[in-house]
């Protein structure tokens, strides 16, 4: 597993910043945010995953990546978001691709996209990120467990992590 990781859907985000750093930590190397993506959405969280987010950019751990205008990856940037030879994106969308095309780089989605093999991009899901994490004995199954907690939003399961995980196996 890549442990470098972009993000730029808020759900992801909510979720990722509000378990322990510590957790975070073990499991990543450094989190990517696309610097417009990190602008949009920093007014629709709370004031917490704020500071979470600003503390662990002063430390290095979260990185807001951008790209210089007039180099390729601008001009690919512009490609997707204009819609030429593709379907019309969002900045921040156009942005994350961007990113993780040039860099080799995993997106945190939720989402079954469309661009994943029309760019040759590797995603991973919460659940999956999750799932991997307590495998590969990067986190225990506490650590998943508050980690789980912070995912409601996004899985729908009414019961613990080590129930998800039960009924996965079987």
């Amino acid at each position: 597993m890549n442990n470098k990781l972009l993000i730029y859907e808020l759900d992801c985000l909510n979720s990722l910043f509000l378990t322990d750093r510590k957790i975070l930590k073990k499991v990543f190397s450094n989190i990517i945010i696309p610097r417009i993506a990190y602008y949009e959405f920093k007014n629709r969280v709370d004031d917490e995953i704020q500071q979470t987010i600003k503390s662990l950019t002063r430390s290095k751990f979260v990185v807001l990546e951008d790209f210089e205008i007039d180099s390729p990856e601008y001009k690919f940037y512009n490609t997707l978001k204009k819609g030429i030879e593709c379907k019309c994106r969002g900045k921040c969308e156009s942005a994350a691709i961007t990113i993780a095309k040039h860099n080799n780089l995993t997106i945190l989605s939720n989402h079954h996209c469309d661009y994943v093999k029309l760019y040759n991009l590797n995603t991973i899901s919460m659940i999956d990120l999750l799932i991997k994490s307590y495998e590969n004995e990067l986190i225990n199954m506490d650590e998943a467990e508050i980690f789980w907690s912070n995912m409601e939003n996004i899985t729908h399961y009414s019961g613990s992590f080590i129930d998800y995980f039960t009924d996965e196996l079987n």
